[in-house]
């Protein structure tokens, strides 16, 4: 029988005989809410049995149970775990059989479903970063509360680049700091009264940032990806792959510092019933973040090396060759993160590699910026890479990783995806 571990789920008999209290186990039928349940308990998602016949459809069980935020708030034998379908947690005990069918409908927790479309306005337009979607911000695109304010659209990344950080009213600044005219350019960005400049949009941190428009001596960073997540459609399992995402596999004895088995690459799925690697969430953001965020977890349908107690670790990433080019630039991979639920033997980190060109793809870079221990509020992060002679023609990865064992939680937060390139200083 076909079976999955899930990191979030499960509840034993022992609960259910308790339905009789119409709290705990009393039926519910939406994941995630409370507004099905008593006060102090929440909808969860507990599994689905075996259909009588193949291909019949299974609604998956859902009960009521405990709200909790520790393990201490729990009976003996539970688990504070995080529900599908919300970022609460719940009372619940062991894993359960694989779930059918689509559990997420734009709920809170966004770990999967159907939910919206679209930017809120700011950072969550198709263009993102101040793109087609909004002016970066509520402030305006440069100030402090817009794109290349502390939120760094247009900062340390150097959005600002010929789609106008900030939007169509040439946010970024009244010099046109982030325009096509070039931000750092001939226009002035980045002058003293300009934006990048020490009274002019973006301040310190925004536009005019050290990689951004007009900093760091005035170079031009140049846009080599951006993803928001706005434009994919979270039921779509297919979403995560259609959009360039790959996933790699590496397996670890525990204490081991190199894997004993690997596999991949795949097409990064986006699958809330068997999860694994990546997820399109939803609700779980800001303005700046809009309606839909990317999940990254470990992969538990490799419920083998899971249950031996071995670490698996699951990488979820965009590459692209190093061609001449490029020689002589940094690349920076700037993200904005908050934690989700983590166990205690789980890690999680952002990255950036190069590798040879197939088919011995060795690693010859790696720089991470772990996000196992990042507050559960949302930042912003980068890190870069200087693209030297011996560079050119290797594979350049960037993206996020989580690793887990016992099939303990792992899940963090990202949005806003950029990738850009400017001279190194």
């Amino acid at each position: 029988m076909k079976r999955s571990w899930l990191i979030l789920i499960a509840v034993g008999a022992g609960l259910l005989q308790l339905a009789g209290c119409d709290r705990v186990g009393a039926d519910c039928d939406n994941p995630g809410s409370t507004g099905d349940c008593a006060s102090g308990f929440i909808c969860t998602f507990t599994g689905s049995p075996e259909p009588l016949n193949p291909g019949d459809f299974v609604t998956p069980n859902l009960v009521c149970l405990r709200v909790c935020d520790t393990v201490t708030d729990c009976g003996e034998g539970e688990k504070c775990q995080i529900v599908f379908c919300s970022d609460q947690k719940s009372c619940q005990t062991s894993p359960i059989p694989e779930a059918t069918g689509s559990l997420c409908t734009g709920g809170t927790g966004g770990m999967g479903g159907t939910g919206g479309m679209g930017g809120i306005g700011g950072m969550g337009g198709i263009g993102g970063m101040g793109g087609i979607g909004g002016a970066g911000g509520s402030a305006g695109s440069g100030g402090s509360a817009g794109a290349g304010g502390s939120a760094g659209v247009g900062g340390s990344a150097g959005v600002g680049g010929s789609a106008g950080a900030g939007g169509s009213a040439g946010a970024g600044g009244s010099a046109g700091s982030g325009g096509s005219a070039g931000a750092g350019g001939s226009a002035g960005a980045g002058g003293s009264a300009g934006a990048g400049g020490s009274a002019g949009a973006g301040g310190s941190a925004g536009a005019g940032g050290s990689a951004g428009a007009g900093g760091g001596g005035g170079m031009v960073a140049d846009v080599v990806y951006a993803q928001n997540f706005e434009s994919l459609v979270q039921a779509d399992t297919a979403a995560l792959g259609d959009a360039g995402f790959q996933v790699f596999g590496n397996v670890y004895l525990p204490g081991a510092d190199t894997p004993f088995a690997f596999y991949g690459p795949f097409s990064a799925p986006n699958n809330p019933a068997d999860p694994a690697f990546s997820l399109i969430a939803a609700g779980e953001g800001g303005a700046e973040q809009g309606a839909q965020q990317l999940v990254i977890i470990s992969d538990y349908r490799n419920a083998t090396e899971m249950s031996a107690g071995n670490f698996v670790e699951a990488l979820t990433f965009q590459e692209r060759t190093i061609e001449a080019g490029d020689v002589g630039n940094t690349w920076t991979f700037s993200f904005q993160a908050k934690l989700g639920d983590i166990g205690d033997a789980s890690t999680a980190y952002a990255f950036v590699k190069t590798l040879t060109p197939p088919p011995a793809s060795n690693q010859t870079n790696l720089v991470q910026f772990f996000t196992t221990s990042i507050p559960a509020t949302w930042g912003n992060y980068e890190i870069s890479l200087d693209i030297v002679q011996a560079l050119e023609g290797q594979t350049f990865q960037f993206g996020f990783a989580a690793t887990a064992t016992n099939f303990e939680p792992s899940g963090v937060f990202y949005d806003n995806m950029l990738l850009t390139s400017s001279p190194t200083p």
